[in-house]
Parts: structure tokens; C-alpha cells; sequence
């Protein structure tokens, strides 16, 4: 997010009414005042849940050195999803485009991407997975034998196991 100016659900702050810029929202500040990281490295799962009960789904901290916005849980979802103008979705993930199609599930939007999303939602259950996995499993051998000890871009081969997998369970 940038300081730009935005809109969202009027449940978006705590009392409610529209975020207008990032420096509207409320600032997390640790007990000891300094960067949320040393609280993070403590506990990464609770460190920012107090942040979130006072100040809201979505606060600005200091971490790692940087002011960010922290962004949590299904209302803050909300208005993020429900904003495109927040960010550049089709520029910061045009990787997706490149390698697959403008027909991907997560380059499309509204009622097209919730049509997709509940033909897909089946496949991402543990039951369905769980018995996959010999398959999947032997898949993952096979491609590295056929990497023959060469060098590979790790992004790259993560891709071609992922639709090496789906084609092996789909057919």
C-alpha cells in the first residue's frame, strides 16, 4: 500500500468510517518501542495477534527496520480484495500471465474467478491429496532422474513438477 489515496468498507478501521491514505491507520508500537521483529522472532504466530484485537484487521507497524502495513484475518481480506486500486495486481503478478494464461485462476476476477475457484476447491481438500500422494511422489522422482545432475532454476522446475503432478492426478 502507498499513501495514495483509498476507500474501503466502513469496517475497515476500528469505529468505523473510510481509510482516505495508509497514514490514517492506526500505528502498533511494542511494549519495548522499538521494531515488531524481535516480538516476531519470539513468537511469529501471536506476535502481532494484540496488534490486531486493539487496533483492528489492518495497522501500520515498524518492521524489520521499514513502516509497513499489516494486514490480517478475513476483514481485512475483505477490503483488500475489494479494493483493486490498492495495488497493481497485474503488474506485480504478470509472471503468472507469462507463464500460464490470463485464464489463471488468480488473474481472474469477480464472478469468473469464483466459478473457477469452486471447480478447483476440491483438489486443494487433504482427503483428495492424501490419496495422491504414491503418485504425485513418483512424479517427483521422475523428474529429477530426468534432470540428469544439470543445474536448474528452482522456480522453474517447481512449476513443471506442479503440472506434472496435476496431469499425473487428473488422468
Amino acid at each position: 500500500m502507498t499513501t495514495t489515496d483509498m476507500t474501503s468498507s466502513p469496517d475497515a478501521l476500528p469505529g468505523g468510517g473510510p481509510l482516505k491514505k495508509c497514514t490514517d491507520l492506526p500505528v502498533y508500537t511494542p511494549r519495548d518501542g522499538g521494531d515488531c521483529l524481535r516480538g516476531h522472532k519470539g513468537s511469529p504466530l501471536f506476535s502481532f495477534l494484540q496488534a490486531y484485537r486493539t487496533l483492528g484487521p489492518i495497522f501500520r507497524c515498524r518492521f524489520v527496520g521499514t513502516d509497513v502495513v499489516m494486514m490480517g484475518g478475513l476483514r481485512a481480506n475483505e477490503v483488500i480484495w475489494g479494493n483493486n486500486d490498492y495495488w497493481d495486481y497485474h503488474r506485480s503478478n504478470a509472471h503468472f500471465r507469462e507463464q500460464f494464461n490470463d485464464r489463471y485462476l488468480n488473474q481472474l476476477e469477480g464472478a469468473e474467478f469464483y466459478k473457477k475457484r469452486r471447480r478447483t476447491v476440491q483438489g486443494f481438500k487433504p482427503s483428495v491429496l492424501l490419496a495422491q500422494t504414491p503418485g504425485m511422489s513418483r512424479v517427483l522422482f521422475e523428474e529429477i532422474d530426468a534432470l540428469r545432475g544439470e543445474r536448474v532454476e528452482m522456480r522453474i522446475f517447481s512449476m513443471r513438477l506442479y503440472i506434472c503432478m496435476t496431469a499425473r492426478v487428473l488422468m
